[in-house]
């Protein structure tokens, strides 16, 4: 598709016009923006949809831009071409296996589990042990941990 891009200064009737090969006004606006040497990313930009394009406006370039449809077979401006779409995109992810001829991956060792840690068992405490006449007692203390 091609898309014929107006730029001008907010508030100037002068425009400088482009046209672009692209996918969609996206891409068209971003085509225009690096013809026009600017690269910078487009935060901040206000955008208004239109059914044929887009009027945008770069409040830190303080330019306006206006994004439209134009002929199929209207003269490019040198540079807007379209980039060649890039068949071999890289892809963090390796290739997936074929199901076909693929050997089965081994499989995973199982990690044993941890086993659950025992819960300390209630010990009874005894009650105060009575002393019978003429024997001895001994006194034991029991720590609990």
């Amino acid at each position: 598709m091609r898309w014929i891009v107006e730029v001008a200064p907010i508030g100037s009737k002068e425009s400088q016009s482009y046209c672009v090969e692209a996918d969609s006004w996206q891409k068209a606006l971003q085509s225009a923006r690096k013809l026009r040497g600017d690269e910078t990313p487009m935060s901040g930009f206000s955008i208004e949809l239109l059914d044929d394009g887009c009027k945008a406006v770069d409040p830190s370039s303080r330019l306006r831009y206006q994004v439209k449809r134009t002929a199929d077979d209207a003269v490019l401006t040198p540079g807007g071409e379209a980039p060649p779409p890039s068949s071999a995109r890289k892809s963090a992810r390796p290739p997936r296996a074929s199901k076909r001829n693929s050997t089965p991956a081994p499989p995973a060792e199982a990690k044993p589990a941890k086993p659950p840690v025992p819960k300390p068992a209630a010990v009874p405490t005894p009650g105060p042990a009575k002393a019978r006449p003429g024997s001895a007692m001994t006194s034991v203390a029991l720590t609990v941990a």
